[in-house]
């Protein structure tokens, strides 16, 4: 089992624990991050694709999550 090491880009294949997302996104390798929060490759266990998962601090006093994801609906509107 792989657990995503926090200070380490790579897996950490001597841990134990699996991080999935949403029960349907299983977090592969941490490819950057900033004040905010954290973007992963990760498995999409329903499409079985690979996908980037932003993910972002519980504590975080201005969430920007909601935001981004209307500006990308808009984007996605556009483009269809």
């Amino acid at each position: 089992m792989i657990e995503i090491n926090e200070n380490n880009d790579e897996y950490d294949s001597r841990q134990t624990e699996i991080k999935i997302i949403a029960e349907r996104f299983l977090l592969k390798k941490k490819i950057g991050g900033g004040s905010f929060g954290q973007i992963y490759l990760a498995h999409d266990l329903e499409k079985n694709i690979s996908v980037a998962v932003k993910t972002e601090r519980i504590q975080a006093i201005v969430p920007q999550l909601p935001g981004e994801l209307w500006k990308l609906r808009i984007e996605i509107y556009k483009i269809y």
